[in-house]
């Protein structure tokens, strides 16, 4: 046997930076009739969620089926408020020891929204105790390079602007790891753009009668 080549690989897995994002209250609903438990954690404001603690209290051994949502929008209809929801996770929610509680860890992708539904199927089963989920996200950073000593805005909101392209793009590995940060003043709103006010042409109406006896005059004389 002639060995030609060798190759020795390493994966190396870096954990996550997270951020905890408070919840304001939970509403757990267990259904007879669909045999579920159907958890709503509404959050004061929209925020990219990634993760998901589920403490469940519930000290006997269990094996459940679990939905995981995200309310992406809202509609309001003469029946109330309807709300449209994305699938985060799909899967099982166990804990094969008993006498001993469970905190539930479900990673997904970064999905922004203001509102969690949690599905538990408890099919025949006794409901499961759960105590207040905990949410969280992958905190964001906006890293630039300013060359001049100035006054900068960061502007938001127009959902038509394009994504700006610099340099710093293609240099992500070369980001010192300490930055100075930068302290934002205080939030101004603006009203809109206004717009240039076009003045017409005969803004006074001497101007146009006297245009207009002009052009009768020139017509008779020929």
């Amino acid at each position: 046997v002639t060995l030609t080549a060798a190759r020795v690989s390493q994966t190396k897995t870096i954990n996550g930076v997270y951020k905890e994002y408070p919840t304001t209250h939970q509403t757990v609903t267990n259904n007879n009739t669909t045999k579920q438990t159907v958890i709503l954690v509404p959050l004061a404001t929209p925020v990219p969620i990634s993760k998901l603690i589920l403490p469940i209290t519930s000290t006997f051994a269990f094996y459940r089926s679990i939905h995981i949502e995200a309310c992406t929008d809202s509609t309001k209809t003469q029946t109330g408020w309807h709300y449209q929801y994305v699938t985060l996770y799909n899967g099982t929610l166990y804990n094969e020891f008993s006498g001993a509680a469970l905190d539930a860890q479900y990673v997904f992708s970064n999905t922004i929204t203001k509102q969690l539904r949690i599905t538990i199927d408890n099919n025949d089963n006794q409901p499961l105790s759960v105590s207040t989920p905990k949410l969280f996200g992958n905190p964001y950073q906006v890293i630039c390079r300013l060359p001049e000593h100035a006054q900068y805005y960061m502007l938001y909101g127009n959902t038509n602007a394009m994504a700006p392209v610099y340099d710093i793009t293609h240099f992500t590995d070369s980001i010192p790891n300490s930055l100075p940060e930068l302290l934002l003043a205080a939030e101004q709103k603006q009203s809109g753009v206004q717009q240039a006010e076009h003045t017409p042409l005969f803004a006074n109406a001497w101007w146009l009668w006297g245009v207009i006896v002009i052009v009768v005059c020139t017509l008779g004389y020929f």
